[in-house]
């Protein structure tokens, strides 16, 4: 009886909490998936600066007012040396919108990827 208590309990829980995931974010996340990063390079200018470009691509059918990427750093030897969040502003509907972002890190970068792109 005890163990089929349980089992009832365990199961509410997870009712529940698949109840709250659904509800709590759901927009948000699939406007994330709408996100591409095209052409992304990292440049080191000959003037020493450093800087991140690239194309977003908004493939849904909403505008994006504004999506954050998240961009790793890494020496030379593959070590990551941190990230830098870089936001894009007014994404049109199925267009793109291109940008130039200079690097935030005093240190060594041999490499920078995109991590992950969010939609608040």
């Amino acid at each position: 009886m005890r163990t089929r208590l349980n089992q009832t309990l365990v199961m509410l829980s997870l009712l529940l909490l698949g109840g709250i995931g659904v509800g709590c974010g759901s927009d948000a996340s699939s406007r994330s998936e709408d996100i591409e990063v095209r052409n992304f390079r990292y440049v080191e200018q000959p003037n020493g600066e450093r800087e991140f470009t690239a194309d977003v691509h908004n493939t849904g059918s909403e505008d994006i007012p504004i999506a954050q990427i998240e961009v790793s750093l890494f020496d030379e030897t593959g070590a990551q040396m941190g990230t830098q969040h870089i936001e894009v502003e007014d994404i049109p509907s199925n267009g793109s919108r291109s940008f130039t972002q200079a690097l935030a890190h005093d240190g060594p970068v041999g490499q920078a990827r995109v991590n992950s792109v969010m939609v608040p």
